[in-house]
């Protein structure tokens, strides 16, 4: 059994991820792209710059190997506008 996911998996630049994982009768569990060798089960929080798929790769005394990659997209932050200024004092004072 094997389960693995991102929350959330969209995020804006700069925001953080929580990448959850559970895998049953594993020796070695292992998550790419910076994570590394994890226990079989816990969560770690990650903060991608740009899209990244993560792979957890789970393996057993056997040599029998499970992958599950997880998707987090990273959108550029909105711009931020500021509304025009409004002057209420008539023109000339």
């Amino acid at each position: 059994m094997l389960e693995f996911k991102a929350e959330p998996a969209v995020i804006t630049a700069g925001g953080t991820v929580t990448l959850r994982w559970r895998v049953q009768a594993a020796s070695r569990v292992i998550i790419d792209n910076g994570v590394g060798e994890v226990a079989p089960q816990g969560e770690t929080v990650v903060s991608p710059t740009q899209d990244t798929t993560y792979t957890l790769t789970a393996m057993n005394d056997a040599g029998e190997v499970v992958t599950k990659s997880v998707k987090v997209t990273v959108t550029t932050t909105p711009p931020v506008t500021t509304p025009p200024s409004v002057n209420p004092a008539p023109p000339g004072r």
